[in-house]
């Protein structure tokens, strides 16, 4: 199967709603990896970051408006935090270029920014998956700058190993740090 095929099914695996039945967002993508293999192999996949960016870029968080119903909004809501989860896997992101990596950077602060106006659409939880991308992506980057916020932020550290709903004032400073972290690597 195709890189492109396994992100489809991933996207689209029924049971993606449990990663809520457990104590936070990363014990509940690994109790959902440890169900269906496709997880497994997509990790295991030198374009996965890319063919899920791919995907992630043609989402567009604006688009979830008051004409929809409820049910329609929340599934919006979900889909963006599926690939978010998944993108912000360590497997995923170590495999990743350098290109991909800046592409994920530009593409979360977009849609965080985008989910931060939109407040009464997007909760914590939704911003949480999106700042998770860029705080791994720092963490992975192991610059002065991850260590600043680190410092900063010592909760930071739990945030990234389980993926739980910090502060918003953690995730606005998650985005500033990224913003720092993508001028330096476009140098």
């Amino acid at each position: 199967m195709s890189t492109k095929d396994l992100v489809k099914t991933c996207l689209t695996y029924p049971c993606w709603i449990l990663i809520t039945s457990r104590d936070n967002n990363q014990t509940g993508y690994d109790y959902i990896r440890s169900i269906f293999n496709g997880f497994r192999e997509l990790e295991k996949r030198s374009d996965a970051c890319n063919e899920l960016l791919k995907v992630y870029q043609t989402m567009n968080p604006e688009e979830i408006t008051s004409n929809k119903k409820l049910i329609e909004q929340g599934v919006s809501n979900f889909q963006f935090i599926f690939i978010e989860l998944l993108i912000s896997q360590r497997s995923i992101l170590k495999r990743s270029t350098k290109d991909d990596i800046i592409t994920a950077i530009k593409t979360s602060l977009s849609v965080f920014e985008k989910k931060s106006k939109k407040k009464n659409k997007y909760s914590l939880f939704s911003l949480s998956t999106t700042s998770l991308i860029l705080a791994r992506i720092l963490e992975q980057s192991n610059t002065k700058i991850y260590e600043t916020l680190l410092y900063q932020n010592p909760v930071l550290i739990e945030f990234v190993e389980k993926a739980f709903v910090p502060s918003k004032d953690l995730l606005d400073q998650i985005a500033i740090s990224s913003l720092e972290y993508l001028n330096q690597l476009e140098l």
